[in-house]
């Protein structure tokens, strides 16, 4: 008989690995919150029961690990680059970390801008973003030492990674709970004062904008994005600002290509 029951189901013990690697010793909790299951349903998927494809493909989602090792065990839990500088390591050598959240750009807080229909550089900016918001979410994520208390600060690297992210958020708590997330400098006052200029937002790639909720908006042909809060009315969407002095915008719904909640914000 094994000593350990995940001797006998290797995918068990590779899951448990990407718990620890992820969230730490103690880390089950939280790891099935991202699940959403229950904490015992996860501990005997983690001790024995062979979890189901679609749980494997949520946890290799949730934490850019790879589906094909998870499975098989071939290849590395996460395909990168080896050594980051990023990474801590406690004093017993173990890896107790939380990866820490890419600053993607800014995030206008006035009237959103376009480019001029013969300027020929709307799709090409739309694709730009595009593609840098992705590479971020897919592969910038990196690990970071963990702060004290919960507390969030602001990592600049002495050079880009290859997404071309050069910032990075360490907000620990927010980075368990939203394992996709990015985040935004705002740059305006249109949303003051909830979110002044120079604080940072941080967005949920992928999740639905609650009604009345602030988001990240993308339109086609913008420059850039911009921080407003979302609005329904029939088939109109309005983004609409908290400062009174700055005027709503009515977007047609096939214009709004992208919207993401925001889930945190942080003042330093």
């Amino acid at each position: 008989m094994p000593d350990d029951p995940t001797d006998s189901n290797p995918i068990c013990g590779r899951l448990r690995d990407l718990r620890i690697e992820t969230f730490g010793k103690r880390g089950r909790s939280a790891f099935s919150r991202v699940l959403g299951i229950r904490p015992s349903t996860y501990q005997a998927y983690e001790r024995d029961r062979t979890p189901p494809a679609e749980l494997l493909a949520k946890a290799c989602d949730a934490t850019g690990a790879d589906l094909v090792w998870l499975i098989t065990g071939r290849g590395e839990m996460r395909p990168g680059p080896k050594d980051d500088p990023t990474v801590a390591v406690t004093a017993d050598g173990a890896k107790d970390v939380v990866p820490m959240i890419p600053l993607v750009g800014s995030t206008a807080a006035g009237p959103a801008r376009f480019w001029p229909d013969d300027a020929g550089a709307g799709p090409s900016a739309d694709g730009m973003l595009e593609r840098r918001v992705s590479r971020a979410v897919d592969g910038s994520r990196r690990d970071g030492f963990v702060a004290e208390g919960g507390a969030a600060a602001l990592v600049a690297l002495d050079a880009p990674t290859a997404e071309g992210v050069w910032e990075f958020l360490d907000a620990p708590d927010v980075a368990a709970r939203h394992l996709r997330a990015v985040a935004w400098r705002i740059d305006g006052d249109s949303m003051a004062p909830r979110f002044r200029d120079g604080d940072l937002v941080v967005t949920a790639p992928g999740r639905d904008v609650l009604d009345g909720q602030a988001c990240v908006a993308r339109q086609r042909g913008q420059v850039g994005v911009n921080c407003k809060l979302l609005r329904r009315e029939g088939d109109e969407i309005w983004l609409v600002p908290v400062n009174e002095a700055v005027s709503a915008q009515r977007v047609a719904a096939a214009d709004l290509v992208w919207t993401q909640p925001v889930v945190a914000s942080v003042r330093f």
